[in-house]
């Protein structure tokens, strides 16, 4: 575990110095570091060695710039392509290590008991009402797609990657429908050709599918995007 801390540090300063950061590695890099780092902390917690009680007070601060560069990675990411599940749940636990972490430098009596009902209350949260996973990534992805519509109501150009973003969002926002009190999968999320004709229509380029689009460099497909 020390030895994945440290290379987690190391890419750390490698991102700061470059001022460059992969969004979707670091963000698993981080969520299996902070991950292992509180198996060990209420593994180790019963022991009373010295070694033992100063990792498990400091090592909560060598999670802390760890979780920093994910949210910052996160936040590139959503304010590019907006909320997904994925994400959303990414940034859930990127906060409740920070509070955990926090909490365990701070707080000495800060039990896995503690972690566990921290745990259980965002579980609820993210799982009813409001801000549950599905509503608020699909009311995410809605503001999203409002915010490109504006843009081109301003007569903004897109470029490839803005492009990308407005038929993932575009596709998101269609594959659920809602219900009486809140958005639901759609049975049938295949795009038919009525949906394809507006989507050129509205946007003035083609519709491009997911895997075309992951794999724009080498998929000639693409040049649809310009017709």
């Amino acid at each position: 575990y020390l030895l994945l801390t440290l290379v987690m540090l190391v890419f750390c300063l490698k991102c700061a110095a470059k001022w460059s950061i992969p969004n979707s590695e670091v963000n698993l890099l981080v969520i299996a570091s902070s991950a292992l780092w509180m198996a060990f902390r209420y593994l180790t917690a019963i022991y009373e060695d010295k070694a033992f009680r100063i990792f498990n007070r400091w090592g909560s601060l060598l999670i802390l710039p760890q979780i920093l560069l994910q949210g910052i990675a996160l936040w590139i990411r959503i304010d590019n392509y907006g909320l997904t599940p994925a994400r959303y749940l990414s940034v859930v636990f990127a906060i409740f290590m920070a509070v955990v972490a926090i909490g365990v430098f701070f707080g000495k009596r800060f039990s896995g008991r503690v972690v566990f009902l921290i745990a259980a209350a965002f579980a609820l949260a993210i799982s009813y009402g409001p801000l549950n996973v599905v509503d608020f990534t699909v009311k995410s992805q809605i503001a999203k797609y409002d915010e490109f519509k504006a843009r081109k109501i301003a007569g903004d150009k897109f470029d490839e990657a803005s492009r990308s973003a407005i038929m993932g969002t575009w596709e998101y926002i269609g594959s659920y429908e809602k219900s009486s009190w809140r958005y639901i999968p759609k049975k049938n999320k295949k795009l038919s050709e009525e949906d394809l004709k507006q989507f050129e229509k509205e946007w003035g380029f083609k519709f491009v599918n997911k895997y075309n689009r992951r794999h724009s460099g080498r998929c000639s497909s693409m040049n649809k995007w310009y017709s």
